[in-house]
């Protein structure tokens, strides 16, 4: 957009073939850090970013990409970390990312906002989320928002993203997955996207500790489940502290807004509320209160097909 014109990033390639980003570091850009537009065979490996320095100042943002390899990097951002758009007809897609440690004051791990083009095929696996060295937010919160964000709200089809072998420390919530319908156009000449789809995510072998009184959210929207979704092997320790029960009633449907793990509040269940999704399975969760909660730990609403295996109840 024009209102950004002014404020350069420090890496942006568009339509690139064949990219190599190595062992290199960044700090405190005016935009974002680096951005990859419509890229294919694009490797990003040993980098070292700390950007808090303006607002928007995310780590990477991979941008309808396709064959893409991220690996043994580190960052430390104001903004989100490791973020996958497709903010064109180009989707994100037969992505890997393994081996990296990620801090921000937003979201570490984040699929979305834009999701146009769509996403499909991505695998992250063994990293770290740890609280920003840096102890003043420009925005966002002093340990983060959330640890794991996926997001499907502009369109597009979201299809096989894999999350493994995840240890976070502080966002005040862990995983948010969410399926809404802000339909923001990709360029002023789009049509305006329909509601898109979020289907096949599996997340699995997440401890998180010191995580906030939020909790996790699986939503989508009325007419408009997120379908097969596998969240299992968890172990999740949540503040608790909540006294008065919270409605599923009383949580808005929000469907147009800017999706945030935040967004509704402190939710009816102080580990998981889902809410028009279809063929949810939780498994082999360990899920904690430091402080006492009123809470359940699983509350759904206009759910078919949710499977809870051995996920105890306090």
């Amino acid at each position: 957009p024009d209102r950004y014109l002014d404020r350069p990033y420090i890496i942006r390639m568009i339509d690139c073939r064949n990219v190599l980003v190595q062992d290199i570091n960044m700090r405190n850009s005016a935009m974002w850090m680096q951005h990859y537009l419509a890229c294919e065979n694009l490797t990003v490996s040993g980098i070292k970013v700390y950007n808090h320095a303006n607002q928007n100042n995310d780590m990477i943002d991979i941008d309808g990409c396709r064959n893409v390899i991220i690996s043994d990097c580190y960052g430390d951002t104001d903004d989100d970390a490791l973020t996958f758009k497709s903010t064109s007809e180009h989707p994100c897609e037969n992505i890997t990312v393994t081996n990296c440690v990620l801090s921000s004051h937003c979201n570490a791990i984040k699929c979305g906002t834009e999701s146009t083009g769509g996403f499909k095929n991505i695998a992250i696996s063994n990293c770290i989320i740890k609280p920003s060295a840096e102890n003043d937010p420009i925005f966002g919160l002093r340990n983060g928002i959330s640890g794991i964000s996926i997001e499907v709200v502009d369109g597009g089809v979201m299809n096989g993203i894999t999350i493994s072998n995840i240890s976070m420390d502080g966002p005040e919530v862990p995983i948010f997955i969410r399926l809404g319908n802000r339909a923001r156009k990709h360029t002023p000449e789009a049509e305006i996207p329909t509601v898109g789809q979020l289907s096949n995510v599996l997340i699995t072998q997440v401890i998180a500790r010191n995580t906030g009184k939020t909790g996790c959210s699986i939503t989508g929207i009325p007419g408009h489940p997120v379908r097969n979704i596998s969240l299992s092997n968890m172990i999740l320790e949540f503040a608790g502290g909540i006294q008065e029960p919270v409605r599923p009633a009383d949580v808005p449907e929000l469907e147009d807004q800017y999706p945030e793990s935040t967004m509704f509040g402190h939710l009816p269940a102080y580990a998981f509320f889902i809410r028009h999704a279809e063929d949810i399975s939780l498994s082999d969760i360990t899920a904690i209160t430091l402080d006492p909660d009123k809470r359940q730990p699983v509350i759904s609403q206009d759910v078919r097909g949710l499977t809870i295996t051995n996920v105890p109840r306090p």
